[in-house]
């Protein structure tokens, strides 16, 4: 399936706290799959999403690239079945907004319904960068941040750093359902934030049952 021309149907709202106003946008339904804090891992934190949710979070990360004034938020739900290891949901914000993960748990609980709006990018926002190697520079200085505050890992970055992962979104969006369905062994994933976080593609049913062994 081509990235161009999906769309995405998204909660909007603006959120006060304090003095401040924060745009907050969110997918209508809640991503399918799971995403945890591994540590001890090469990956701090592991997940997997089933094809539509991916479908989601490739449109959400193109729209957080291009918002820096825009909070966006994606929660991600599973029922657990076959795990007791918390489960996180995900924010993408850009540095510019200097939002304190620790600002977010009052920020969620005044989250309404919001206003309902269709996300339908233009096909250059799926355009990916060329200089990901640069991230390993010393004197790169443009990267992520993150911190995990009230069960959601907060992933704070710029255009460049948003745009970096698209390509590697985008390649798994249009090829990846095919290749699972092929080879219904292979494992197919992205590796997002300079490999911070490592997410998998699995099928709908093995997304709603969380991270098996914990």
């Amino acid at each position: 399936m081509k990235v161009t021309g999906l769309e995405l149907k998204a909660s909007v709202q603006t959120v006060r706290l304090g003095s401040a106003a924060y745009r907050v946008v969110r997918p209508a339904d809640p991503l399918t799959g799971w995403l945890v804090d591994r540590q001890i891992c090469w990956n701090s934190f592991d997940g997997a999403l089933d094809a539509h949710s991916f479908r989601a979070l490739t449109i959400a990360w193109a729209f957080a690239a291009r918002s820096p004034r825009t909070i966006t938020y994606l929660p991600i739900a599973s029922d657990g079945t076959e795990s007791t290891a918390l489960c996180l949901e995900l924010v993408l914000v850009h540095h510019w907004l200097q939002l304190p993960a620790s600002r977010w748990k009052s920020l969620r609980s005044r989250l309404g319904p919001g206003h309902v709006e269709t996300i339908v990018l233009p096909p250059s926002a799926y355009d990916g960068r060329e200089d990901a190697d640069s991230w390993y520079h010393r004197e790169n200085r443009d990267r992520f941040s993150h911190s995990v505050a009230a069960g959601t890992l907060v992933l704070a970055g710029s255009r460049p750093t948003f745009e970096r992962d698209l390509a590697q979104l985008v390649e798994l969006v249009e090829d990846g359902p095919a290749e699972l369905a092929t080879l219904p062994d292979r494992h197919v994933c992205v590796e997002l934030a300079a490999e911070l976080i490592h997410v998998e593609l699995v099928g709908r049913r093995q997304a709603m049952l969380g991270p098996a062994g914990e």
